[in-house]
């Protein structure tokens, strides 16, 4: 599935930068919709920004100061997933992946606690069958409870690295082959899993029984 990553800038009181960005192409696809709180008005043209593997669309936000923050609405017609990124002027950084039908983001919010941060990872997980594939390989593959653990934390440490920069944007590559490169390494995992199950006794316990 692709995803959209949008960000939203408070820039000044009342003042705001929405950048989405999505894989060249996608955009023509029914996708992510994005509406503000009545009041709230784009200020000159929305850009498009076109690079080699994404495109983006920048607009400038003014909403009123008085009264309630501006809250962010987000439909998604289920083809992307989309990251959302909310920075205020004190540099505070909220994030949450929407792949629900709507959401709304109050942008005034100080951001999200250790809670839904946690909840934000498990869901990660989850919704990626090439993350269960790999652990469940690692699983059948390692011996000793502590390599399982040492090797499951290498991944992870991994994985958050490489996923901080992307979303930061800064590292890009583009996602097919990114893809493909992942889909060889469950491939690879799975090979040698079969190929160490031919050999191995029957009597030994199972790889994360032993210590």
């Amino acid at each position: 599935m692709q995803m959209a990553i949008v960000e939203v800038r408070e820039i000044a009181e009342g003042a705001y930068t929405l950048t989405m960005r999505t894989a060249l192409g996608a955009e023509r696809l029914p996708g992510i919709e994005l509406s503000l709180t009545e009041g709230c008005e784009d200020v000159g043209p929305i850009r498009r920004v076109e690079r080699f593997d994404h495109v983006s669309f920048e607009r400038r936000i003014a909403c009123p100061v008085d009264g309630p923050p501006p809250a962010l609405g987000i439909w998604n017609a289920g083809i992307v997933d989309a990251l959302i990124r909310i920075e205020d002027r004190a540099g505070n950084l909220t994030t949450r992946i929407v792949s629900e039908p709507f959401a709304e983001i109050v942008l005034g919010d100080p951001g999200a606690g250790i809670a839904e941060r946690f909840l934000l990872g498990v869901e990660h997980i989850l919704s990626g069958v090439d993350h269960l594939l790999f652990v469940f390989g690692i699983l059948l593959l390692v011996r000793g409870v502590r390599v399982v653990v040492a090797t499951i934390t290498a991944f992870t440490l991994a994985h958050s690295l490489t996923l901080a920069l992307t979303v930061l944007d800064v590292v890009r590559v583009p996602g097919p082959p990114v893809e493909a490169l992942i889909a060889h390494t469950i491939v690879y995992l799975a090979l040698e899993v079969a190929r160490r199950a031919r050999t191995a006794d029957p009597r030994q316990p199972p790889p994360w029984g032993e210590r």
